[in-house]
């Protein structure tokens, strides 16, 4: 669930900046490398732990008996 609002909540700032731009003129251009920043980032921090995650879910399902 953590994951899930964190990217929510980076989501919802880019469309707030990606707004805010647009009331502002050709600013919102600017928004787009941070947009692809934070994707990186989270990318990078969060794809080893749901990777881990979903292989101890496999693990735990084998050592129940499940199929």
């Amino acid at each position: 669930m953590f994951p899930v609002i964190i990217v929510l909540g980076v989501i919802s700032y880019g469309l707030t900046m990606v707004l805010i731009g647009y009331a502002r003129g050709l600013q919102f251009l600017g928004v787009f490398p941070l947009l692809v920043g934070s994707g990186l980032v989270f990318h990078s921090f969060f794809t080893p732990d749901l990777k881990r995650m979903a292989e101890q879910r496999r693990r735990r399902r084998r050592r129940d008996g499940h199929a």
